[in-house]
């Protein structure tokens, strides 16, 4: 199966979009951007710049994620750090081992990208209130469920690929 990201990543960009046009009338003009460790404000930026910087935070990451996902297979093998390379390599397995690998990485991309979506709600309805504060606990809401995906990812990878099956 090869999953094709660019649907899911551009309804990611249209809902961010939708996000930005909902909260951008009711922001301050300048608003907190970046957040202590105590939740208080500690860095500020116009509105305009704080929305555009995320709107291209996300085309940023969705690209990343989409020509990493649709150029891996092109990664000389030499450059590929894989236990038992020369097995999943072998012609009979090399396209079942980069479709999974691909696969992996546009879910991650994904995740990443909704981690950010994510992230950026705290921190637009942080600004709707004075003063600005954005609680650890919240930020923890989001950040753990996304540590959790990298590690079923990186498990999934060591499982996949760290031994070679019986036959």
């Amino acid at each position: 199966m090869n999953l094709r990201p660019l649907p899911v990543f551009f309804i990611l960009l249209l809902f961010a979009l939708c996000q930005i046009l909902y909260y951008y009338p009711h922001l301050p003009v300048i608003v907190a951007s970046h957040f202590g460790p105590q939740g208080t404000a500690n860095g500020w930026m116009p509105k305009n710049v704080f929305c555009g910087f995320y709107a291209g935070l996300l085309c940023f990451i969705g690209a990343l994620f989409s020509l990493l996902g649709g150029t891996i297979g092109r990664i000389p093998e030499a450059l590929w750090n894989l236990p038992h390379k020369k097995y999943w390599f072998a012609p009979e397995r090399k396209a079942q081992t980069i479709s999974f690998v691909r696969n992996g990485l546009r879910l991650f991309g994904m995740a990443t990208m909704f981690l950010m979506i994510m992230i950026f709600q705290l921190a637009f309805q942080a600004n709707m209130s004075s003063p600005p504060s954005l609680p650890a606990s919240l930020v923890l809401s989001v950040l753990i469920p996304y540590l959790v995906c990298a590690a079923v990812f990186i498990i999934a990878l060591f499982r996949r690929f760290g031994r070679i099956p019986p036959e």
